[in-house]
């Protein structure tokens, strides 16, 4: 059969029992996806094994069981917020490894917060700097601050929107050569301390 148009003049809907194609299928009816049972251009009663790469331009939606990656290797990345149900639980079994990234400070006395760890580093020319707080933040994020080896930052306590309340005391000091730590929750308005490590 040589490139027949189904339904003649008029193409209409037809079966087949098994269709199998060495080219490539292209469906153009651009009606979304609504459940499992109503796939928009496309629904499979069945499974679906794909070989290579997918792409999905839309929401990916998952309604019961779960998406399981079982490649040893190789990344996955979400360029997001993964987000789950109320009191469910994230289980790793590997080490939980944070982003971490080297922050020159700017002249002002805020800082953007991009990264779960940031080494903080004195303006250009400098080994001594002060920050007050760092915007960008969201309720419940977590954020680590250290100071770059030959750098000295004085994190100020504050309590003005998105300032560094270091527990309601003083101001703390991040010694680069001590691999000085501290540790922040963010409670929407303020970034509050709760672990703090230095070497003296």
């Amino acid at each position: 059969i040589d490139n027949p148009v189904i339904g003649g003049s008029t193409p209409a809907a037809t079966t087949v029992t098994t269709l199998d194609t060495s080219g490539a299928c292209n469906f153009n009816n651009t009606t979304d996806a609504g459940s499992p049972t109503s796939g928009g251009s496309v629904t499979i009663d069945g499974g679906l094994a794909v070989a290579k790469k997918a792409y999905v331009g839309g929401d990916f939606s998952v309604n019961t069981n779960k998406v399981e990656i079982t490649a040893a290797n190789g990344n996955t990345t979400i360029a997001g917020t993964l987000t789950t149900g109320d009191q469910k639980a994230v289980t790793l079994r590997g080490p939980l490894i944070l982003s971490q990234t080297d922050t020159e400070l700017p002249d002002a006395t805020t800082f953007a917060v991009t990264h779960t760890w940031h080494e903080l580093q004195s303006k250009s020319g400098d080994t001594s700097d002060t920050i007050d707080g760092a915007t960008g933040g969201a309720k419940g994020q977590l954020l680590i601050l250290s100071a770059k080896a030959g750098h000295t930052i004085t994190v100020n306590n504050g309590t003005d929107a998105n300032d560094f309340n270091n527990q309601g005391t003083s101001n703390l000091s991040l010694v680069g050569n001590d691999r000085d730590h501290v540790q922040y929750i963010y409670d929407g308005t303020l970034w509050n301390q709760i672990a703090h490590w230095a070497e003296n």
